[in-house]
């Protein structure tokens, strides 16, 4: 364990990483059960969701790059109305994809689309409504209401 070889064939200690502490251990287990029974909602904040990505563009592209893509995916499935294919993207997605701008766009088109379940789907994936963004979330609702949707806009106001 740890032993490398050198040219000359003497053992030489290579650096072992640091095993993590049975706090930091407990940590990670309980963050990823919060992301497996809410994958969308937000555990970090806006400063630390930047620091973290901005540590990823340095250290990790390639986990950015596929953050990004996720989230992207995550907005276009709202956006077309494909509730198959956001169950998909939420079922195959890793802790930490779905960025913060990008969950908060994906709920707006939902509501603005007036479509109760693409909401219903979203809150039950851990969106939160109370989030400043959605302020005004009733008077979109409002705004978007017809004869056609008054059915859905109600229970939407009401899940709000």
């Amino acid at each position: 364990l740890g032993l490398g070889f050198t040219c000359g064939g003497s053992r030489t200690r290579s650096p072992t990483p640091a095993m993590p502490s049975v706090d930091e251990m407990a940590v990670a287990q309980a963050r990823r059960k919060a992301f497996e029974a809410k994958p969308l909602a937000f555990v970090e904040t806006p400063n630390e969701e930047r620091a973290r990505l901005e540590r990823l563009k340095e250290e990790d592209p390639i986990t950015l790059q596929d953050a990004a893509n996720t989230s992207r995916a995550l907005v276009e499935a709202v956006k077309v109305g494909n509730l198959d294919e956001l169950r998909d993207i939420v079922s195959n997605a890793a802790e930490g994809e779905f960025l913060q701008a990008f969950v908060l766009q994906a709920m707006f088109l939902a509501l603005k689309g007036v479509s109760l379940e693409l909401v219903k789907t979203l809150l039950g994936y851990g969106v939160s409504v109370g989030h400043d963004q959605f302020r005004e979330a009733i008077h979109v609702i409002c705004e978007m209401t017809t004869r056609d949707n008054f059915s859905d806009a109600w229970r939407i106001v009401q899940l709000l």
